[in-house]
């Protein structure tokens, strides 16, 4: 597979590895998947900056994040899915406990359209890997 980073019918993609804990403190998550997150919070917590219009808000779950909206500077979603699920390698079993322990998690990947046309593609071999690890890929698609 070919990655077409600069992917004309694309503004801008990234990709995030969200992990919903329960009961869970989010450190297990990177304790078990020996992955630092880009984000994390606690429920309870206020987890936003003090410029955020949410500052002052306790989360409402807990929550671990990895990102990879400041790691890979391409247009191509499939070159942000390969960062995430690169770091994921060797970590069936880890995602398996997680889930066992109550943890809720799937790819979120958010894609603005540069021309209100054209989209995202995974190749095949990137379905298999999702598949392998138990994860589902939701899409946020904004249109020009």
């Amino acid at each position: 597979m070919a990655y077409v980073d600069d992917y004309a019918a694309c503004e801008n993609t990234h990709v995030a590895l969200c992990i919903y804990t329960g009961s869970v403190d989010p450190e297990l998550v990177t304790s078990c998947l020996g992955v630092q997150p880009t984000n994390w919070q606690r429920v309870g917590e206020c987890p936003y900056a003090a410029d955020s219009p949410r500052a002052g808000r306790p989360a409402k779950l807990s929550a671990w994040f990895l990102s990879s909206k400041d790691e890979v500077s391409s247009r191509d979603v499939r070159r942000h899915i390969d960062w995430i699920l690169d770091r994921l390698d060797g970590k069936v079993e880890a995602l398996c406990l997680l889930r066992e322990k109550g943890c809720e998690m799937h790819l979120s990947c958010y894609w603005m359209s540069a021309c209100g046309h054209g989209g995202p593609t995974l190749s095949p071999s990137q379905m298999g890997r999702l598949a392998e690890l138990g994860l589902d890929l939701a899409f946020d698609i904004y249109g020009a």
